[in-house]
This record gives structure tokens, C-alpha cells and sequence, in this order.
């Protein structure tokens, strides 16, 4: 059965923290920990690549890069908040900045979510 997209969490949900250096499991992270982890993974998950998620999940941003298209920072935009709309908690993204050189993509943004604003910066 097929993920439904922007399913309700359990309120004081908890999952395995990721320690994304050594590629690990270890402990457990809740509240804006748990969402900033959240919109990490389905931002550096290709989306259609992994059979185990839905169509819903991943990003399409480096994928458009890798392919050549020129994107502009509102197309960016586009493709983050829709990756980030599987997660219910995350209600919107604000302040948010875009660039890339070559394969890399930087990304700064706040997400506004149901635990309050949390920045998020990858690169």
C-alpha cells in the first residue's frame, strides 16, 4: 500500500537520530529535531529513485540540475516546499535562498512548522 501523502504524525512522535557524517543510527531525536532531521532526509532523498518511498517523497531539485536546466530561485522554491509537503508539520518555508555550483546545491531556509520556526541550511 502506497504512503498517503501529508498522513498525520502522532503528536509526540520520536524516531532514530541519524548521524548523517558516519551513515548511522544512534539514539532518538523528538520536536524541532525530529523535523529539521525529517526535512533533511527528504531533501537529500532523489525522489522516484528508491522504490521504498512513495512518489510523494524526495526532491527533484539536483535531478533538474544534474540534467542541465537553469532553474530560478522561485522554481527552487517550488520543488523544496512541494519534497517538504509530505511532512505535515512543516506548514510553510520563508527566507528562503538557493545556489549551486556544479552538482552541489546550498539551500537556507526557515521552516515554519507546528513546533514553531526552525532554520534549516544545507551545503
Amino acid at each position: 500500500m502506497a504512503a498517503q501523502k501529508n498522513t498525520p504524525l502522532p503528536s509526540g512522535s520520536k524516531s532514530f537520530r541519524i548521524d548523517w557524517q558516519k551513515n548511522r543510527l544512534f539514539g532518538t531525536v523528538e520536536g524541532k529535531d525530529l523535523i529539521l532531521q525529517s526535512a533533511a532526509a527528504i531533501l537529500a532523498t532523489e525522489r522516484y529513485r528508491y522504490t521504498i518511498y512513495s512518489d510523494h517523497y524526495g526532491n527533484e531539485l539536483l535531478t533538474s540540475i544534474q540534467q542541465g536546466k537553469e532553474i530560478s530561485p522561485e522554481q527552487a522554491k517550488q520543488l523544496v516546499q512541494e519534497a517538504l509537503s509530505v511532512d505535515p508539520r512543516i506548514l510553510s518555508v520563508e527566507n528562503f535562498s538557493f545556489s549551486h555550483a556544479g552538482d552541489e546545491v546550498f539551500l537556507s531556509m526557515t521552516l515554519c512548522t507546528d513546533e514553531g520556526e526552525i532554520h534549516y541550511r544545507s551545503g
